[in-house]
C-alpha cells in the first residue's frame, strides 16, 4: 500500500482493500489496461443478448453469402464434405447378450430396419437420410442451428413410407423465434425452460414466417423437448441459440469478395484500353482532317491488326500503348492470407478452402490431421445432437411396433447402444497408410474392426464381403496373393461354405 492507503486504512478499509485489488489486477494484465495504442473492448450481457442481437443479422448475410460468394459457398461444402461426408453418418447396432457379446441376430435386424428408415427418413420424403444430414448440417454451419421434429406412430395424414413408423420434420431455425419471450412461463427465444434451464417445449410457426403475407397472422404450437431436435453452434454456456460459423470471418469475407471484384473489373478495364496517339503541339489537337455532316472534325478509326504499320499519322503524331498492372501481383498473396485467416477462424483448412495442394506428404498430412481433429469434432457434435437422438427414437419406435423381438438372453441396458462412425480420414499416400495399418495389427496395437471403421465402412459389411467372394473363388478354381487359401494352406473350406 501507498502513503495514502495507509492514511485511510483506519477510516475506510473496504475502500482501501477495493483500491488495492483493482490495483494490482491492472499491475497483473496489461491488457486490461486502454492506452493510447490499445483500446479495451469487451463484451457486457449474456449469452442470450448477445445471440438475441445478432443471430438474426448474421443469419441473413450468411445466407446471402452461401448463395453469392463462390469462396463461402465453397467454405459450407468443405464443411459439410469433412463433417457428414458422401455416407453420412454411419449407424452400426451394437446390442449386447448378457455375457456381454453383441448379439448378432437382434444386431442385424436393426441395422436392417435402420437401411429402410434411410430411404424415406423426413416427413416430405424428398430426401435420403444421407441427404438429409447434409442439409442439416448445412444449415447447422451457415445458419447456426437446426430443427427437426420427431414424429412417430400411425398418423392418418402422414404416410412413412418405411416399416419403422418414424419420420422426421426438418425444420430451419426461422420457424422458432427468435424474439419470441414470455418471462412468466420461462420462455426464452421461443424456448422454454424448467428452473434448471432444461428445455421443456419449443414454440414453433406452424408455417415458415417467410411466405406468410403482409396481412398474415403467424400461428405458434408448442413441440415438447423430447420430441424436437436442436443442433447449434454454441460458445458460451447457458447459450439458448446458435450462431452462425461465419460470424467471425463475416466482416473479411465481405471485404475479401468486393476486393476481388474491384480488381476483376479493373483487369476488364485495363485489357480494354488498347493505346493513344500522342500529338506533338496544343494547335494539331483541332486537325483538319475530313468532317462530318455537322461540320466538326470526324473521329479518326483504325482498324487494328497482329503485325499492322501506322502509316496516316499526322505530322507531329506518334502512337503509344497503354501498359496495363491488373491484376495486380500483391493480389494473390493478400488473398491466401485472407483464406487462411477465414480457415482458421471457421475450422477448415487452408488447402481445401483455397483448393491449393502443395507441399511435401509430411506438410500435407500435417495439416490434414490438424484439421481433421477439428472436423472430427463437429462430427461428434452432429451425433450427439442429431444422429444418436434419431437412431435411439428408432429403436423405441421399432420396438413399439412389434418389428423387433427382443431375445430372453439380450442385456436390456444395451438395447441402444451402436457404433456411429462419421468420414474416414483421407489417404494421402494409400501405400504408406496401409503399411501402418499392417504394422499395428500385426504388432496386435489395433483390431481389424477398428481399422475397417477408420476407413468409414461396416466391419462386418466387409467380412461378409470377404467371405462370399472366397467362396466364389474356390468355386472358380481361382487364388489370389489375399485368398485365405494362399495365407493358410490348411484351412478347411468347409469353414468358409458354413458361412
Amino acid at each position: 500500500m501507498n502513503w495514502i492507503d495507509k492514511a485511510l486504512e483506519p477510516f475506510a478499509p473496504q475502500w482501501v482493500f477495493s483500491r488495492v485489488r483493482h490495483r494490482a489486477a491492472i499491475q497483473a494484465y496489461e491488457a486490461a489496461r486502454s492506452t493510447r495504442t490499445h483500446k479495451v473492448k469487451g463484451v457486457k450481457g449474456s449469452a442470450n443478448v448477445q445471440v438475441g442481437a445478432g443471430a438474426l443479422p448474421l443469419r441473413e448475410q450468411a445466407r446471402r453469402l452461401d448463395e453469392d460468394h463462390d469462396i463461402a459457398h465453397g467454405l459450407l461444402d468443405t464443411l459439410v464434405k469433412y463433417v457428414i461426408g458422401p455416407n453420412g453418418i454411419s449407424v452400426e447396432p451394437q446390442p449386447k447378450d448378457k455375457d456381454g457379446n453383441v448379439h448378432a441376430k437382434l444386431a442385424w435386424r436393426l441395422a436392417e430396419l435402420w437401411e429402410n428408415f434411410s430411404e424415406f427418413p423426413e416427413v416430405t420424403l424428398e430426401f435420403d437420410r444421407v441427404h438429409s444430414e447434409q442439409l442439416v448440417a448445412r444449415t447447422w454451419f451457415r445458419d447456426g442451428e437446426c430443427f427437426g421434429q420427431l414424429v412417430a406412430g400411425r398418423i392418418p395424414s402422414l404416410d412413412h413410407r418405411t416399416l419403422v413408423p418414424l419420420s422426421i420434420e426438418l425444420l430451419e431455425p426461422d420457424f422458432v423465434p427468435l424474439d419470441f419471450d414470455d418471462a412468466r412461463r420461462g420462455i426464452k427465444q421461443g424456448i422454454q425452460r424448467d428452473a434448471w434451464g432444461r428445455a421443456t417445449n419449443y414454440w414453433v410457426y406452424k408455417e415458415h414466417p417467410g411466405e406468410l403475407s403482409y396481412f398474415s397472422r403467424p400461428d405458434l404450437k408448442p413441440i415438447r423437448a423430447d420430441r424436437m431436435l436442436h443442433i447449434k453452434q454454441a460458445h458460451r454456456l447457458h447459450q439458448g441459440r446458435g450462431i452462425s460459423v461465419f460470424a467471425p470471418s463475416l466482416v473479411r469475407l465481405s471485404d475479401l469478395k468486393e476486393y476481388e471484384e474491384s480488381e476483376r473489373i479493373a483487369a476488364r478495364v485495363a485489357a480494354a484500353m488498347t493505346g493513344y496517339i500522342k500529338k506533338g503541339s496544343p494547335e494539331l489537337y483541332k486537325g483538319a482532317g475530313p468532317l462530318d455532316d455537322k461540320g466538326g472534325a470526324a473521329p479518326r478509326r483504325f482498324q487494328m491488326a497482329p503485325g499492322m504499320i501506322f502509316d496516316d499519322l499526322e505530322p507531329g503524331e506518334e502512337v503509344g500503348t497503354i501498359e496495363s498492372n491488373r491484376p495486380s501481383i500483391l493480389l494473390q498473396p493478400f488473398r491466401d492470407a485472407m483464406l487462411r485467416a477465414t480457415a482458421a477462424g471457421t475450422g477448415t483448412t487452408f488447402s481445401s478452402l483455397a483448393r491449393s495442394f502443395e507441399g511435401s506428404y509430411s506438410s500435407q498430412r500435417q495439416e490434414l490431421v490438424d484439421g481433421f481433429i477439428g472436423y472430427q469434432m463437429l462430427t461428434m457434435i452432429f451425433i450427439g445432437s442429431w444422429s444418436r437422438p434419431v437412431y435411439r427414437d428408432f429403436v423405441q419406435t421399432a420396438i413399439a411396433a412389434g418389428l423387433v423381438d427382443i431375445p430372453d438372453d439380450v442385456d436390456m441396458s444395451t438395447i441402444y447402444s451402436a457404433m456411429y462412425q462419421g468420414p474416414a480420414m483421407i489417404w494421402i499416400d494409400p501405400y504408406k497408410e496401409a503399411k501402418a495399418n499392417e504394422a499395428l495389427r500385426t504388432a496386435g496395437f489395433e483390431s481389424t474392426s477398428n481399422i475397417i471403421r477408420a476407413r468409414g465402412k461396416n466391419p462386418d459389411a466387409v467380412r461378409q464381403q470377404i467371405l462370399q467372394e472366397e467362396k466364389e473363388d474356390r468355386a472358380a478354381g481361382v487364388a489370389f496373393s489375399t485368398s485365405a487359401k494362399s495365407i493358410n494352406p490348411g484351412v478347411d473350406d468347409n469353414a468358409l461354405n458354413e458361412k
